[in-house]
């Protein structure tokens, strides 16, 4: 390092770039305008994409109007606009624009995507839904706008020469446009950990850039010529396929490369990467704390730190153990980064990126060539497209043959950050360990004391054994847990619908209920990846009350995800004779997808050393209708504290719950969503909870919670929590004492 001076500077403005940027916190002020607004806002359009529903354009430069306010300008801020009218402008066009405004979404859970903070880092405050759209200044054709339409072009060719999933897929490959991929194929290549391969990435540039320069050179061109050509046609693509943080720093070390080649210096990857990595902070420091970033970087830093230690460890000269050495090295360097945004890790994906990686350069070879083609004799293009049509056949193929190995998606939960500083200081630790090791070998073959049995008997064991011990600690370190509560009860904020989490230390992990009316796939977006942010592998218990569905939606979906989410043990419901249809194809559903189903009657408890929760309703002899009234109410007792769990119970159901308990709850979870006819005096008389949560949707259309069922909790000295104020609510018992604590 002392060699590299030019290294050794980047990464201390690194440091100070990070530190400004996590002592200032976010720069911007979001929301730029109140949600469902209506507004007038005119701007610059600076990118366009376009979906089979809606074109999007992102305008920055903006004058903002709206009815309590007089004209706004915003420099720097960017607002994206939804247009299903289709209206014809080109990029670089001034346009004005009246719609309703609406604001990014927070994450309302833990291990939720926080929609507002991902674009606060790209500088966009809001969007809009456009009612009307007026082009006020035309403007000519640009350079950006030549580049959409022949991204518009290209992806129009592979669909239809391959069709629509994997025209979709090619064009996320070679275009960087992702808008028209099938779901279900995306998914399929995150589970499977090869995902890289769809984003425009150092595998892309490099592909793309080294071969087109290399031709260049053996086509006679100097260092220069070539370099420039290159250079411009790269940046041209890069330009092209959107300019992402991944292809900034491959772009920009493909530059220092070609600029080392024509200067006849020796290119110096960890310079280079440094080089860019500065370069992209002092644009926009907020990259540093992106995942983006975090991944493209490390990837590279992997390579760079690791891939020598593992290619001595595997002491092979076989081209497969090379990148086996390779792809192992970014596994280990990006593990703690993969964990902390996503909470999960494909074990196999070392191995599948193994096979797919090498077939990358065919697919955008015969893309590219085949495009070229297309434009000029499409039946010959679209032969040549069907190549890589066939190829991504296989890799389809491939994805769902490793997701059904067994543990194929390991969930590992969301580390702290002390845990991820004490794996890198530890990986740091090895890494020096190893490279002293390597200059000691090196120095004794220089001296002629180096002997070929002395290396199989001691290099090859003790070193090794000790290398795959040091890296499964540093594995370990992530998972580990300290001083774990007894209890831990979330209450999720699903939207207009419940949503409840319960996990002991001893390691039961129960859901009852989930599901939302307003929030559209609530089990995909909300509740699977906050139970995955908290480790959880598998559900041993999942109750559900009755058979609405915005208190079921959500488990189906967690059941039909059991292949790539979280695998259910048993389905818990009330007695069968309060069982309406939904109820029974819920258990048919359950049955179905290998789930037991079992009916819970009042008085049967599940119990865990630490916890016991049992049916208090409905009754054997219970009168009150199917639905609502009939709902599955669980008390849960941890040490001396208890909650009642009530699902939507109300009307005669809670009289009968009246008549038959009168224990005093330290916590009560509001019926119905707190509807005025629920959660009665006489009730509340009985129970006399301390605290209570309600869970109800922001702005919901039923106006819950009531304020009726507000001032009777006042009234009655109930310290009142809401999901629609605090999103999710999490609540902890520890040693015998409850705490309860909001996650906004």
């Amino acid at each position: 390092m002392r060699k590299k001076p030019l290294c050794l500077l980047c990464i201390f403005f690194l440091l100070l770039r990070l530190a400004a940027t996590l002592i200032m916190g976010k720069t911007m002020d979001n929301p730029a305008f109140p949600s469902s607004t209506t507004i007038q806002i005119e701007g610059t359009v600076l990118q366009k994409s376009i979906t089979s529903k809606q074109q999007i354009l992102t305008i920055g430069n903006l004058e903002k109007q709206s009815r309590q306010k007089k004209k706004q300008y915003i420099e720097k801020e960017k607002i994206v606009i939804y247009d299903d009218s289709f209206r014809k402008v080109k990029i670089g066009d001034r346009i004005c624009v009246k719609g309703d405004g609406e604001t990014f979404e927070e994450a309302r859970n833990p291990g939720n995507f926080d929609q507002r903070e991902y674009y606060r880092k790209k500088h966009t405050t809001g969007f809009l839904w456009a009612k009307e759209i007026l082009v006020t200044e035309r403007a000519k054709v640009s350079l950006e706008e030549m580049l959409f339409r022949m991204r518009q072009r290209s992806r129009e060719v592979f669909e239809h020469c391959l069709g629509k999933k994997n025209g979709g897929i090619l064009a996320a490959m070679v275009l960087g446009e992702k808008a028209g991929m099938d779901p279900e194929v995306k998914e399929l290549y995150q589970k499977s950990g090869i995902s890289h391969l769809l984003a425009i990435s150092g595998l892309h540039i490099s592909l793309i850039g080294n071969a087109f320069y290399q031709w260049l050179r053996k086509g006679g061109c100097s260092f220069c010529i070539a370099g420039i050509t290159s250079a411009v046609v790269l940046g041209g693509y890069a330009c092209m396929t959107g300019m992402s943080v991944s292809t900034q720093r491959a772009f920009f070390m493909f530059l220092l490369r070609i600029g080392a080649d024509a200067a006849g210096r020796v290119y110096d990857l960890p310079t280079a990467l440094a080089v860019a990595a500065a370069w992209i902070a002092a644009e926009n420091p907020d990259d540093l704390t992106d995942a983006a970033f975090l991944l493209s970087f490390g990837a590279i830093l992997g390579i760079v730190l690791l891939c020598p230690i593992f290619q001595e460890i595997f002491a092979g000269k076989k081209k497969w153990l090379q990148t086996l050495s390779g792809s192992l090295a970014i596994t280990v360097m990006l593990h703690p980064i993969l964990s902390f945004f996503y909470y999960e890790i494909s074990l196999y994906a070392i191995f599948l990126n193994l096979l797919v990686i090498p077939l990358m350069s065919w697919i955008l070879g015969t893309a590219i060539i085949g495009l070229f083609l297309a434009v000029l004799w499409m039946p010959g293009g679209s032969l040549v497209l069907k190549s890589s049509g066939f190829l991504l056949e296989g890799y389809e193929l491939l994805c769902r043959m490793f997701l059904r190995f067994p543990n194929a998606v390991v969930v590992t939960g969301k580390p702290e950050i002390w845990k991820i500083v004490i794996y890198y200081c530890l990986l740091f630790a090895f890494v020096m360990w190893w490279r002293r090791k390597i200059i000691e070998k090196k120095m004794e073959e220089k001296k002629g004391k180096w002997k070929k049995e002395v290396q199989n008997r001691v290099w090859n064991w003790k070193q090794k054994v000790g290398s795959v011990l040091w890296i499964t600690g540093l594995a370990l370190i992530l998972i580990i847990e300290i001083g774990k509560e007894e209890l831990e009860v979330t209450f999720l904020d699903v939207g207009q619908g419940d949503g409840i989490f319960l996990q002991t230390d001893t390691g039961l992990t129960c859901m009852i209920d989930g599901g939302s009316t307003d929030i559209k796939q609530v089990g995909k977006y909300r509740i699977e990846p906050f139970l995955k942010s908290k480790g959880v592998r598998k559900l041993d218990y999942v109750f559900v009350t009755h058979g609405d569905q915005d208190h079921l939606n959500g488990i189906v979906e967690l059941m039909e995800r059991q292949a790539y989410g979280i695998s259910i043990d048993t389905l818990v419901l009330p007695r069968k004779d309060v069982w309406d249809d939904t109820l029974w194809q819920l258990a048919y559903r359950a049955d179905m997808q290998g789930v037991a189903v079992v009916a819970m009657h009042e008085g049967e408890s599940v119990e865990d050393a630490r916890i016991s929760i049992e049916c208090i309703h409905p009754a054997e002899n219970s009168e009150a209708d199917l639905g609502n009234a009939s709902s599955l109410v669980l008390k849960v007792t941890c040490q001396n504290v208890k909650l009642l769990l009530t699902g939507d119970v109300e009307g005669k159901g809670e009289e009968e719950l009246v008549d038959r308990f009168s224990e005093e709850i330290f916590l009560l979870k509001v019926a119905h969503h707190g509807s005025k006819n629920s959660t009665r005096e006489l009730f509340l008389e009985q129970v006399k909870p301390k605290y209570a949560i309600i869970s109800a949707g922001r702005n919901n259309s039923y106006g819950h919670p009531n304020q009726e069922t507000i001032q009777r909790l006042k009234q009655s000295g109930v310290k009142i929590y809401s999901t629609q104020d605090n999103g999710a609510i999490c609540f902890r018992i520890d040693d015998g004492k409850g705490y309860l604590s909001g996650w906004k």
